[in-house]
């Protein structure tokens, strides 16, 4: 549909970058989110377009705008390095005139950019994080309904508009504009210490800055237990000292151990420099200060590198995780989940795989079609339409391929005759069960209605018998009795009475005979089609 079109190449990189790849099901579920977000984001860009601000107002524009931002930073911080000097009267100072007016021009440029990216951000991402917050707030509630929210509470959009406020991205920028300000405020003098931070930006703009700072993030819990057991192996070590004669130095300026506060410092000071030894703080005795040296550096050379390991092993784990999810988008389809390894080459020389994923398995085809079904109406769904609508509503992954690829079809089967075979098998067997069963209630819906027919039959035959015997009886009563004699024409009218009489038993016999006929015609009519319909056809009516 068009409406797919205005989806930013932005939102696209994302999902593919940020998707839950841990299994294929948890993938699409993901993918599924990641859709409801580009709908959302779809119909706020047709908002501002109505109101002729699409071309400057997008998502595409704020991502430009962000990266020259940071370059405007980067050359600030580069003139300030070069030419940033102190005076004799601790004065900071440029070297010439020039980089000083060029750093004012910057500052302000950064402020124009940081201002531009803020509004950008609040007119282009906070509505749709806004939409997708109530969305949650809905699916908290128990409405698994995509985009209804007309059915929000007040309690539902005050809890959404507190998450749209406190969104880590809207917060990021509203320090950055606050830091740039404030940056423009000092003066290119006293503001290059505050132009320095906002260098940080490439965390946010590129993920192997992440990582690092991940790998101290995401252990933080076993990292804030060793630096405490450090904290308290420190002071015993300071305690110790402190308490041994002849072991302290005869310094008493606040650097030695004239008290235990500032014995604990000079102990903390060493192990922050990762001193070899404790000599600079205690005397030169090597008879009294090897054991405590050797103490020293076992613990604390062991504690300190259990922390380094610690963020090394998860730097090397967030690193492992990265290859995987790059792996998994080069060698896995993002729809199917089949391998790479499971596709044949083309005629060409080219990978299956890659044909595999640029025809039948488009990741934004499918984005397109589901768009195409949110975007219609309701009323206009054909058959397939309401069954995908009912599974995006449900969250359903029914209606999407896992597993299966019509390239892959063929080749599999080829692979495996005997399991083709086996799975022949088993449907011819499960066909003759079900034409036996189907035969057997057949027979008994058959046999009922040819005994029911039998029956009528029998009642029309014995109604027949019954006025034919009633045509006989006046006429033998009207014989004359034995002992006269027959005269010619008694004979006759008995003769012709007999023949009639005849000649309609044969017309009866004959049209029974017709009956029987069509009885068995429709029966076996009745029976085929009876078999047709799974068995629980009608009977045929007379």
């Amino acid at each position: 549909p068009p409406e797919a079109e205005s989806i930013s190449a932005t939102s696209k990189s994302k999902l593919l970058d940020n998707v839950d790849r841990s299994s294929q099901e948890d993938k699409l579920r993901d993918f599924l989110n990641y859709t409801k977000e580009f709908k959302l984001e779809v119909d706020h860009s047709a908002n501002i377009a109505q109101i002729g601000l699409d071309r400057a107002f997008s998502r595409t524009n704020q991502e430009r705008a962000t990266w020259i931002g940071f370059y405007v930073n980067m050359a600030l911080n580069t003139i300030a390095l070069l030419s940033l000097r102190v005076e004799d009267d601790s004065e900071r100072t440029y070297r010439n005139g020039t980089a000083l007016n060029l750093s004012r021009v910057l500052l302000a440029v950064q402020l124009l950019t940081s201002g531009f990216v803020l509004v950008l951000y609040c007119v282009v991402r906070v509505p749709v994080i806004y939409y997708l917050a109530l969305g949650k707030q809905l699916v908290a509630r128990g409405i698994v309904e995509p985009f209804a929210f007309y059915r929000s509470t007040p309690a539902d959009v005050i809890r959404a508009g507190l998450a749209t406020l406190l969104d880590p991205r809207l917060l990021y920028h509203m320090v950055y504009f606050l830091v740039a300000a404030i940056g423009i405020k000092l003066g290119p003098h006293d503001g290059a210490f505050l132009n320095a931070f906002l260098l940080l930006d490439i965390i946010v703009k590129n993920s192997t800055t992440q990582d690092v700072i991940l790998a101290v993030a995401r252990p933080w819990k076993q990292i804030a237990m060793t630096l405490l057991l450090t904290v308290f192996v420190t002071y015993i070590f300071a305690t110790y000292i402190f308490y041994q004669d002849g072991l302290l130095t005869n310094e008493t300026d606040g650097n030695g151990c004239d008290t235990l506060l500032n014995c604990y410092f000079a102990t903390s000071g060493a192990v922050v420099r990762a001193a070899e030894s404790l000599g600079e703080l205690i005397s030169n005795n090597e008879r009294k200060t090897l054991p405590l040296d050797l103490c020293y550096f076992l613990v604390f050379i062991v504690l300190l590198n259990i922390i380094f390991g610690i963020i090394i092993d998860t730097f090397s784990e967030l690193r492992s995780e990265k290859a995987d999810r790059v792996a998994d988008r080069e060698n896995v389809c993002f729809v199917c989940g089949l391998c790479k390894a499971d596709f044949e080459k083309e005629a060409d020389g080219s990978s299956g795989f890659d044909a595999h994923c640029q025809r039948e398995h488009v990741v934004w085809n499918y984005v397109n079609y589901i768009m195409f079904i949110w975007c219609k109406d309701r009323d206009d769904d054909d058959g397939l339409d309401q069954f995908v609508r009912k599974c995006l509503e449900t969250d359903n992954l029914a209606w999407l391929p896992i597993g299966q690829a019509l390239r892959n079809e063929g080749t599999a089967a080829a692979e495996d005759p005997m399991e083709k075979v086996e799975v022949h098998v088993d449907k011819l067997e499960t066909t003759v069960r079900d034409l036996n069963e189907a035969s057997v209630r057949v027979s008994k819906k058959h046999s009922e209605m040819i005994q029911r027919d039998v029956r009528r039959i029998s009642e029309r035959l014995e109604s027949f018998v019954t006025s034919i015997n009633r045509g006989v009886t006046p006429a033998i009563a009207e014989a004359p009795a034995p002992a006269a004699p027959e005269t010619p024409s008694t004979n006759a009218e008995m003769e012709e009475r007999l023949g009639k009489l005849e000649q309609q038993s044969l017309a009866t016999l004959e049209h029974l005979n017709r009956i029987f006929s069509v009885l068995e015609a429709r029966s076996g009519a009745g029976a085929a089609t009876t078999a047709a319909d799974g068995g629980e056809g009608a009977p045929t009516a007379w």
